[in-house]
């Protein structure tokens, strides 16, 4: 059975990646999948539009994708490790996974500032430490 642990994270980063229309933009959700999504808990389903998520890269052991989440302006990642156990964290314009059994992660709009010691994953997402 799969390990599920649903995380919402927040970081005050700013959004100074914002679109016209005031919502944040991701590179990262441009193009098409290239690696489906795995198996979720529902109530993950019921933060993210699984059928737009992003295959984003793996970094330490955890795969990641991002995934435009179901509230407005709401963007997630899920991240899952080689057991197959996965994790989400969605929140509005950027995340951060800080002290996840996944990893340490943060998600930035478009334009948004980068923390000096992030390790470019994909475009919006970063490895910390």
């Amino acid at each position: 059975m799969l390990k599920a642990l649903l995380i919402f994270g927040a970081i005050g980063i700013g959004a100074s990646g914002c679109a016209a229309s005031g919502a944040a933009s991701y590179a990262d959700l441009q193009g098409a999948q290239t690696q489906e999504l795995p198996q979720l808990n529902e109530s993950a389903y019921d933060q993210l539009d699984p059928d737009l998520a992003r295959f984003v890269g793996e970094h330490g052991g955890t795969t990641l994708w991002l995934a435009p989440g179901r509230e407005s302006g709401a963007v997630c990642l899920v991240m899952a490790d080689a057991a197959g156990a996965t994790a989400t964290a969605c929140d509005t314009g950027s995340i951060d996974t800080t002290g996840s059994d996944f990893g340490d992660f943060v998600v930035i709009p478009d334009g948004g500032d980068v923390p000096t010691d992030a390790v470019a994953v994909s475009k919006n997402v970063f490895a910390i430490g």
